[in-house]
């Protein structure tokens, strides 16, 4: 029997994520697809992750958007598959509803103790409150919706709060410039107490993200201080793959780990416990010395520097504000 993953629609958590999935479905906009697992032990995987040009391509977006709020690139299907790579579609979604929600379900799926997924393996991806959410012709039958037919306006939520259109104006870009003679430094910090729980078929337990960003190649080491002890304590990308670990870990806790490529599609800290309570960390990466993106031909550097008109409809609407007559 071949394993289903279930995504329900969930306002200002998956919502996003749900129209990205239904968009970019191969141009099939179908409830459900069968794909096969490739993981990153897959000798193609660091190729298709290159031929989805994922890097840059929200690096734009993020510009114009109010500090805190952060997009990442959600491809589709994901290099973890077989089928992601070369005409993988991309959208800019909530990092929240990227690294911070889909990959701990993908991940939670694919592990030993769940469907224990191996190369070629089939699955299934599901969206099941259908496409009568987008729109769209529904051509699975197996599920009825009473969805409405257009979706409501989406906000963006970092940490429970709802931001407003306050001036859509670009921010100056915050990026340092490293030398390629020395490696460089980086720190990072930041916290999260929001809890997260969707009830969904395939049994995700409850889980705290805290946003990573999109982390450059180098080695890193991140300090959590806990209050209690967890379940679990993993760094995820958007597309669930795992880099540092550690279970049932308690007080100051320290994940090392070491990526010869840049992680595109965003990055964050996972908690995964049915408590409530702040998770904070502290993060330094000793950064390679040659710090090229995984693909050197992305769309993100071709970026127009004045934003169609399209994307600013699409960023109004994501933030919940319809322009007047």
């Amino acid at each position: 029997m071949i394993p289903v993953l279930d995504f329900r629609l969930r306002q200002g958590q998956s919502d996003a994520l749900y129209e990205s999935m239904f968009d970019r479905n191969n141009g099939k906009s179908t409830d459900m697809e069968q794909l096969n697992w490739g993981g990153t032990k897959d000798p193609k995987y660091k190729q298709r992750r290159t031929d989805a040009k994922c890097n840059g391509f929200c690096t734009e977006v993020n510009t114009y958007l109010p500090p805190g709020i952060k997009q990442e690139c959600d491809e589709y299907p994901p290099a973890s598959t077989k089928q992601g790579g070369p005409g993988a579609s991309r959208k800019c979604i909530p990092a929240t509803q990227n690294s911070g929600f889909q990959s701990h379900m993908i991940r939670i799926f694919a592990s030993k103790t769940r469907c224990n997924l191996k190369m070629d393996d089939p699955f299934i991806i599901r969206m099941k409150d259908g496409c009568s959410y987008l729109g769209l012709t529904k051509r699975w039958d197996g599920i009825t919706t009473t969805l409405p037919a257009q979706p409501s306006q989406l906000t963006i939520r970092e940490d429970d709060d709802t931001y407003s259109y306050a001036g859509l104006k670009k921010r100056q870009n915050e990026t340092s410039t490293t030398s390629s003679a020395e490696p460089s430094q980086l720190s990072l910090s930041g916290f999260n107490d929001t809890l997260m729980s969707i009830g969904d078929d395939n049994n995700t337990p409850s889980w705290i993200a805290v946003g990573l960003d999109e982390l450059p190649a180098g080695t890193y080491a991140i300090s959590v201080p806990l209050e209690f002890q967890i379940t679990e304590l993993v760094v995820l990308d958007g597309e669930g793959v795992e880099y540092a670990s550690a279970e049932s870990p308690s007080g100051l806790t320290t994940l090392n780990f070491t990526l010869d490529y840049k992680l595109d599609t965003g990055a964050s800290l996972i908690a995964v416990t049915d408590r409530k309570m702040n998770i904070s960390y502290t993060a330094t990466g000793q950064l390679s010395t040659v710090t090229a993106p995984l693909n050197s031909n992305s769309a993100g550097s071709h970026f127009p520097l004045l934003m169609p008109v399209g994307l600013i409809v699409y960023i109004f609407l994501l933030m919940g504000i319809v322009p007047g007559p």
